[in-house]
């Protein structure tokens, strides 16, 4: 009996001596971070953030206004994780899947007045197909911009949020963690002491004393260290999913980086640009085939190139341009953006994407130099002759009822497209905030193991649903990976015209929405059994 009592009153005392000094240490020091470094950070590297670069994304809102790509704000240290077309595109537009700013991806109108003055057909172009063909690209931009942001951003381990976040969890301690931890050993203690001594569970009691002091102690390294522990633990989860996402979509796990930025690239000109030349050019072989590049309108697009970089500093107006532009200005940033993709464009279509939809350059038949003028042949859209007149009509009064009906196409195709991008960047994004949320619930987690039975099983609940949030980015890339190798090979399926081709990356885009669920239990491990009916015996 004596040996008994001993045993329980250790029981009592340790676990409390125990975590009280662990409590003692952390309240010496409530509103200071910890003086080692943190276990994530290496050695030798500077904990402050170098400021960001300057985006040349002039002329785009969507990237002026933060939706642009984060690697190409990485500078030259990045430059051998991307390829040269995405580089290309960042020091154009400041985004990974275009060179061209998303408002250039408008089609074009051409209206020469009806009978009456006005012409009801390019009224219908303008106020209804234009805007929802806009609509769809803004939002297919938004969603693509969405999916890189949820592999590059990081709320745990940042470079604006790991010294806050930190504060913030030291700060919640003192102030509600450690009031209540007095009470919470207490409680303990009682309970310790009822079933050691009580109900003479000695073994049993020691284990879940020892359970409770691992789980209470972990949660304060959790608190005091939350970059080195969970910011540690995200960041290779962070690198496992990139490097699931390469080999998935790759075959090879070490460019996931390159994987991303190509498959968001991939994305976009799959289910934007191809679409686009069919409704600015009814051709979309002619508008993408480098073989077909015009030469007539190469020439003119050099001879607009040099006009637009001669705006740069210059006194006065210069012809088809209606002002100089002041070195450095905005204006200045979008002609030299501007004259670059001219001459680097290797297609009719990259052509026309280098100048703003529907101005006097590309959609203007007044200059000798104007691309429509070229492309028509003549000075009046419905009077064009030569071998691309075809593709100047398009964008007149003729190609409405084409548009329209391709539109209508295009746009059913689109929604999987748009429906599954949402599903997986909004999953991405919900499980990094969800990380942080569980984070943030370590000062009242960490009391819970010392109530008992249901307070650890709650503190291994929230351990879990923490982990599950932190690691969940694989399972996601795992999806996303098989959809850009999808994507891929159907785009690369020579032998058919445009329209199947799209149909069948469309069908592609549902299939694999409806089916996400399935796909996502199997790799989560989930079962999908067939409720199997037996029968019943008569007796």
């Amino acid at each position: 009996m004596k040996v008994r009592a001993r045993v329980g009153i250790a029981l009592v005392i340790a676990p409390a001596a125990a975590l009280g000094f662990c409590a003692a240490g952390a309240a010496g020091a409530p509103a200071r971070a910890p003086s080692g470094p943190p276990l994530s950070s290496p050695v030798g590297t500077s904990t402050e953030a170098s400021p960001a670069q300057s985006l040349p994304g002039g002329g785009d809102p969507l990237v002026e206004n933060g939706l642009g790509s984060p690697v190409c704000q990485g500078g030259p240290t990045n430059a051998q994780n991307l390829s040269h077309q995405v580089l290309q595109n960042c020091s154009t537009s400041g985004w990974v899947a275009a060179g061209a700013p998303t408002s250039n991806y408008a089609f074009d109108l051409h209206a020469n007045g009806g009978p009456i003055g006005v012409d009801t057909q390019g009224l219908f172009q303008q106020y209804l197909l234009a805007p929802m063909w806009m609509g769809l690209v803004w939002i297919v931009h938004a969603l693509l911009a969405m999916l890189e942001w949820a592999y590059t951003i990081d709320f745990i381990d940042g470079p604006t949020s790991s010294g806050s976040l930190g504060r913030g969890l030291r700060e919640t301690q003192a102030v509600f963690t450690q009031p209540w931890l007095v009470l919470a050993l207490a409680v303990a203690s009682v309970l310790t002491a009822y079933h050691g001594l009580v109900r003479r569970q000695v073994a049993q009691t020691v284990g879940q004393t020892l359970l409770m002091a691992t789980m209470m102690v972990g949660g304060l390294w959790v608190i005091a260290d939350p970059v080195g522990t969970v910011g540690e633990v995200g960041s290779l989860a962070n690198q496992a999913s990139l490097g699931a996402l390469g080999a998935f979509a790759q075959g090879s796990p070490g460019t996931g980086a390159r994987t991303l930025s190509d498959g968001i690239r991939g994305v976009f000109t799959s289910g934007i640009e191809g679409p686009w030349c069919y409704l600015e050019f009814g051709d979309v072989q002619w508008c993408r085939d480098p073989a077909r590049l015009d030469p007539k309108l190469r020439a003119a697009a050099l001879r607009l190139a040099g006009g637009e970089q001669a705006l740069v500093g210059c006194k006065l107006n210069n012809g088809l341009f209606s002002s100089c532009a002041t070195p450095g200005s905005p204006q200045a940033r979008a002609y030299s953006r501007s004259a670059e993709l001219l001459r680097d464009a290797r297609t009719n279509g990259q052509l026309f994407l280098a100048l703003p939809s529907n101005g006097k350059a590309r959609n203007s038949t007044e200059s000798p130099n104007g691309l429509l003028t070229v492309l028509c042949g003549g000075s009046e859209i419905g009077k064009c002759r030569g071998p691309t007149a075809a593709q100047a009509e398009f964008r007149g009064a003729g190609g409405t009822e084409q548009r329209a009906a391709g539109l209508l196409l295009i746009v059913v195709g689109a929604v999987g497209m748009v429906a599954l991008l949402a599903f997986l960047s909004l999953r991405l994004l919900a499980a990094a905030l969800m990380s942080l949320f569980y984070l943030l619930l370590a000062p009242a987690a960490v009391l819970a193991p010392a109530l008992g039975d249901g307070g650890r099983a709650a503190f291994r609940s929230w351990a879990t649903r923490l982990l599950g949030a932190v690691v969940a980015k694989l399972i996601y890339s795992i999806l996303l990976g098989a959809m850009l190798a999808v994507v891929r090979v159907l785009v690369a399926l020579k032998g058919m015209g445009w329209w199947p081709q799209w149909l069948l990356v469309c069908a592609a885009w549902w299939g694999i929405f409806y089916h996400r669920h399935h796909a996502l239990g199997v790799l989560e491990g989930r079962r999908f059994d067939r409720k199997v009916v037996l029968p019943v015996e008569e007796h």
